[in-house]
């Protein structure tokens, strides 16, 4: 399609009205956050990278095996479940509510891969996935 003048540059100039506007906010020392991967406004950008810092923190923080041996332990004496039946891919719903919520907090709470998540609870990858969106589902509903 050759060159498109609106998908020139990256969020930061798409979102100011063009690269003239971004160089006016630099003469006049405006802080202005840009980031070609976030389209938006600078507001928008800095929320989005503090988020993934955050994120990025508390996966470093915790050790992923550690994490995931804790969170089993915690959902299953919560939901009254054997650790050996979730980790084992136990079919039986308490075990499979349990491992859903395992894979959900492992996600949203750790950012740990799927592939982490399902060798931990002796399941397949696309189970996790299912599990997270199913969960993710019912808490927006």
């Amino acid at each position: 399609m050759g060159h498109l003048p609106h998908l020139v540059g990256g969020g930061l100039v798409r979102s100011l009205g063009g690269w003239s506007k971004v160089a006016s906010l630099r003469q006049h020392g405006a802080p202005e956050k840009g980031d070609e991967r976030i389209l938006g406004s600078s507001a928008f950008v800095m929320t989005v990278l503090r988020e993934t810092e955050e994120t990025q923190r508390r996966q470093v923080k915790a050790g992923s095996a550690d994490t995931m041996l804790h969170l089993i332990d915690e959902e299953c004496r919560k939901r009254q479940v054997d650790t050996r039946e979730v980790q084992s891919g136990g079919r039986r719903t308490k075990a499979s509510e349990a491992r859903a919520a395992i894979a959900y907090r492992a996600t949203t709470e750790f950012g740990l891969p799927a592939a982490e998540i399902a060798r931990n609870l002796g399941v397949t990858t696309a189970s996790i996935t299912r599990a997270v969106q199913k969960v993710d589902k019912r808490s927006h509903e």
